[in-house]
């Protein structure tokens, strides 16, 4: 039959025509570049018909063959095979395909010189194939791709790569290549090539090759550093079921001793779930053991009834300064460990709290300990159809330390609000609370005693809104411009606490008689992307002020000058949708005309091609000052720059700055990072420097040493 079109609705050409379909596509090796393996039932079973073109179909009734020569075509969907001739056996369920043989899947091709197989025992041969995996970009090469059976494959000689160069950068070669999908690929005597040089020889090699978490030992890091000395670091994972795993780590450190880690992870439901962490460390040197603990920790026991734990534990207070590579780690002063229970109702909550707390500056002997609190909460209800709202909080406490005074405390603390619009332009909200405390100890007796308080106020607001039509600035149509003016009194009288054990900021309220004054102005646009509209604040900028009238009509220590106005605090905020950040928070004092405070965050971005980062913190009384800084740039031709940097104003030096070079082809790229931290320990200066150097193979993984 001549340039004959066919559609076979059964018989066992088109069973083989099926097969071979599913099984092309289960030669691609989907495990290796963690894709899906597709069921073989996938194309038998589908409802899509089955076009074969061919010069020639011809069918051997004496042999019981099928035989298509000349421009064999096969299209299912979008899969597509091509070939000069397909013969197949009907006794034997052998099956033979030869002569430019392309097979294409959606964007996955496959090319070899012959193609067998039989479909009794699902085995078969490639020779002399090349493969194309667009999803990880593997190029897998073999003279001899076997199927051995269900799920296991063998390739004689082969190579693969990432690479899509005719001459690659790189390659691994090796012979006796053994690949279990979803499980491992092997292979022996395997050469690591550079261009067409072999650079590494491996005897053997063992690669995990499942889609999902695999058991088997990570990668090492393997460094030197001028405080830490030689460094090896491995890790082995622990793939225990679905829905837990482990991570055991060996650190040795030879200028400090040998660290083990544990960490364990479970998900029992979307509410339920838990990390465990523990380092154990052995500083040999100096005869020393440290160990950290962070534990988080959720868990549902109903739809209202969960408990949270988050621990937060070091055996020494300078344990993050000896082993922790995060700045805000290095430089805080205390761990907070603690435990909730708590049920929810609609409108009310009860909850039982504990909380330890590890000061890292000195000894914990006078910490307080929060062990526990059990406390009961009202959220703000309307009072029937009034414009009423209550509210309660109430808490039951023992206080526990070491050192100092302990005791249990009851705080309970209704609050009453009310909200009346006034001519629809303001909103005016008094409000008031009460507040008895009880205590089972004084500051100086073991005698009982208690704290009564109370507090008035009222707030006073409106919002002044104008819209801009903007149509024609390019994709905005609208900007809205809101100004929020605000005032709040606030006045709670002075009452002697000075008999009270002083367990948090709870026990000692000041007395307050002050106005509270804000304007905030908001400018937002609204824009279109394509065919959504959405609308972005990119403008904030709010003045506020106290006015105290206690310093006002303070008659006592007159020779001290009144200053009843408070800082005046700013608090600007820009920002874009990709381009800019912006955020300044500045106290002015107005007496002395000094900046008591500022703090302020830069970022700046073009694209993906250029960044540059700005911050600063800056406080008066205790005096801290630094600036922060970082900058990075993309090159068209695979060269990322960037650094960043802390600077400590006060102390006059750079404290730690980092810079990263990186060069990235289509399938791989190296990088080099050298960092360096200014210490001061003990009143002991010293520099700490690090080298880092990765390169990471696309679709294999990274090495690093540092």
């Amino acid at each position: 039959m001549m340039g004959q079109r066919s559609k076979w609705p059964q018989g066992f050409f088109f069973l083989f025509i099926a097969f071979l379909l599913c099984f092309s596509s289960a030669l691609f090796f989907p495990s290796l570049i963690k894709a899906e393996t597709p069921a073989l039932e996938k194309y038998a079973k589908t409802s899509e018909p089955i076009t074969i073109n061919a010069d020639t179909l011809e069918y051997d009734k004496d042999k019981d063959t099928y035989i298509a020569k000349g421009h064999v075509e096969i299209i299912q969907g979008k899969v597509r095979v091509t070939a000069d001739e397909v013969t197949v056996d009907n006794k034997t369920g052998d099956a033979f395909a030869s002569g430019n043989v392309v097979i294409i899947d959606g964007e996955d091709k496959l090319s070899c010189e012959s193609f067998n197989l039989n479909m009794n025992t699902k085995v078969g041969v490639i020779h002399n194939g090349s493969m194309f995996i667009k999803k990880g970009n593997h190029h897998i090469e073999g003279n001899e791709i076997e199927k051995l059976s269900e799920d296991k494959y063998k390739i004689d000689k082969g190579s693969l790569t990432t690479c899509d160069a005719k001459i690659p950068d790189w390659r691994f070669r090796g012979s006796d290549i053994k690949v279990t999908p979803n499980e491992y690929l092997t292979a022996w005597n395997v050469f690591f090539y550079i261009k067409d040089i072999p650079v590494l020889y491996l005897p053997y090699i063992g690669l995990p090759i499942k889609t999902k978490r695999q058991t088997g030992f990570l990668i090492p890091r393997i460094g030197y550093s001028t405080k830490e000395g030689f460094k090896f670091k491995e890790a082995f994972f622990w793939a225990i079921a679905d829905n837990m795993d482990a991570t055991i780590y060996t650190d040795y450190r030879s200028e400090k001793g040998l660290g083990t880690a544990l960490e364990f992870r479970y998900v029992l439901s979307p509410y339920s779930r838990g990390n465990l962490y523990t380092n154990y460390v052995n500083e040999w040197l100096t005869g020393r053991e440290k160990w950290e603990g962070k534990y988080l920790i959720e868990h549902a026991f109903t739809e209202r009834l969960n408990a949270k734990a988050n621990i937060n534990y070091v055996s020494d207070k300078s344990y993050y300064k000896d082993y922790s590579e995060t700045t805000y780690e290095r430089i805080q002063r205390s761990t907070d460990s603690n435990v909730w229970i708590t049920q929810n109702w609609p409108s009310s909550s009860l909850y039982l709290w504990a909380q330890y707390t590890k000061d890292l500056t000195k000894v914990n002997d006078e910490t307080v300990q929060r062990l526990p609190e059990l406390g009961y909460k009202i959220v703000e209800n309307r009072l029937y159809e009034l414009p009423l709202f209550y509210s309660l909080n109430s808490t039951a406490a023992n206080f526990e330390r070491d050192a100092g005074i302990t005791g249990q405390r009851i705080d309970i603390n209704p609050k009453l609000k009310a909200e009346v619009n006034i001519f629809r332009l303001f909103v005016f909200s008094p409000r008031g609370e009460l507040r008895e405390t009880l205590y089972s100890r004084s500051k100086d007796t073991e005698e009982s005693t208690h704290r009564f308080l109370y507090s008035v106020g009222a707030g006073l607001s409106t919002k002044i809104n104008r819209i801009f039509n903007t149509e024609g600035l390019g994709t905005i149509d609208r900007i809205r411009h809101s100004i929020e003016p605000e005032a709040d009194y606030e006045y709670i009288p002075d009452v002697n606490q000075s008999q009270l054990p002083q367990f948090d900021a709870v026990d000692n309220i000041p007395k307050k008689n002050a106005v509270y004054y804000a304007i905030t102005n908001r400018f937002s646009a609204r824009y279109t992307t394509g065919a959504e509209i959405k609308k972005l604040e990119f403008l904030m900028l709010k003045l506020s002020q106290s006015y105290d009238i206690n310093e006002e009509i303070r008659y006592y220590d007159l020779s001290t000058p009144k200053r009843p106005f408070s800082d005046i605090r700013a608090e600007l905020n820009i920002k874009s949708e990709q381009m800019i950040n912006l955020f300044i928070d500045t106290k002015y004092n107005p007496y002395t005309g000094y900046i008591t405070q500022a703090n302020s965050d830069l970022r700046f971005q073009i694209g993906r091609f250029w960044y540059l980062t700005a911050g600063d913190r800056y406080t008066k009384d205790p005096r801290i000052e630094f600036l922060t800084g970082g900058m990075g740039f993309s090159f068209p031709f695979g060269i990322d720059i960037s650094g960043s940097l802390w600077y400590d104003l006060y102390l006059g030096r750079l404290r730690e700055q980092s810079y990263t070079l990186k060069y990235a082809r289509q399938c791989w790229s190296a990088g080099m990072v050298f960092n360096h931290r200014h210490n001061i320990e003990n009143d002991i200066e010293k520099d700490v420097y690090q080298f880092l150097f990765t390169v990471e193979l696309r679709g294999i993984g990274a090495v690093k040493l540092h």
